[in-house]
């Protein structure tokens, strides 16, 4: 079983996104684990799993990106009216989740994300 909160600290948080953000938090299912914000209370990052493949993900949203996250296919979107982006890794039949608020760069974004997710998928 994946340790959500392991895989990313409040300091990667601070050194890709900047700002500050408080350790991550397991919620009470266990289902993801949340970095809140210091700087902006409705700003968090989340890790999960979620129990589909990324070609099951891309099918069912496909205004995403292709993307390689340290050798594992992965699959980016950027959703501009919920305020986030979420990049979902293949791990064989499942998806890793690392979803982050958007900026106004979505050039910026996408590599913000490209390094959460890089570090996430490091820490497995």
């Amino acid at each position: 079983m994946v340790d959500l909160c392991a895989l990313l600290s409040a300091a990667d948080l601070h050194s890709v996104l900047g700002g500050s953000w408080i350790e991550g938090h397991l919620t009470a299912t266990g289902g993801y684990c949340f970095w809140g914000s210091g700087n902006v209370s409705s700003d968090q990052v989340v890790t999960a799993i979620d129990e589909r493949s990324i070609e099951e993900i891309k099918s069912a949203t496909p205004n995403g990106v292709d993307m390689t996250v340290s050798g594992h296919a992965g699959y980016w979107v950027r959703e501009e009216n919920f305020h986030i982006q979420t990049t979902f890794v293949d791990l064989g039949g499942q998806s890793l989740i690392v979803e982050l608020p958007i900026s106004s760069s979505a050039a910026d974004d996408q590599i913000s994300a490209q390094e959460l997710a890089e570090i996430a998928i490091g820490n497995i």
